[in-house]
């Protein structure tokens, strides 16, 4: 017998939450900066929406951090 689960179950006791189908119509294109018009810092950091996962939450932290600075 097998510790892993499959897809349709899990080891007892363990409750996995259920799990949305991939849409690839709502993905982004992952793309990076265009250096070629020179170094714009807001552009840049609004970029790394586009350039993979751990760029993408780095972005989306920023924009929290901002809204907060907003607020204050």
């Amino acid at each position: 017998m097998s510790n892993f689960a499959t897809p349709l179950q899990a080891p007892e006791g363990i409750i996995l939450p259920p799990v949305e189908p991939f849409d690839l119509n709502t993905t982004t294109t992952v793309k990076g900066y265009d250096f070629a018009n020179g170094v714009d810092f807001d552009a840049l950091f609004q970029s790394f929406k586009t350039v993979g996962f751990q760029a993408t939450n780095f972005a989306l932290a920023v924009e929290e951090l901002n809204a907060m600075v907003r607020v204050v």
